[in-house]
């Protein structure tokens, strides 16, 4: 799965909980590419957990976490 700048590289899915890995260099639009990736299971789902890795990088840049109480809520890690 992909689109415009991004690509998943995994997902995995236990008890209800999505976590997804994904490259993308558009770090400023977290919050619009998880959407995306959530949304077509996000009726199965009671949280989503969307990490956002630069190309090649070992470490998340941010992640987006999604649960249906709270929506999307975006955090950008420490470099």
């Amino acid at each position: 799965m992909g689109g415009p700048g991004w690509r998943v590289v995994s997902t995995n899915s236990i008890s209800g909980v999505l976590m997804v890995i994904l490259e993308t260099e558009r770090l400023d639009d977290m919050t619009a590419i998880a959407r995306e990736v959530v949304t077509p299971a996000a009726a199965q789902l009671l949280e989503a957990l969307v990490y956002f890795h630069l190309p090649g990088a070992s470490r998340a840049s941010g992640r987006v976490q999604w649960t249906p109480d709270h929506g999307y809520i975006p955090l950008t890690f420490a470099e």
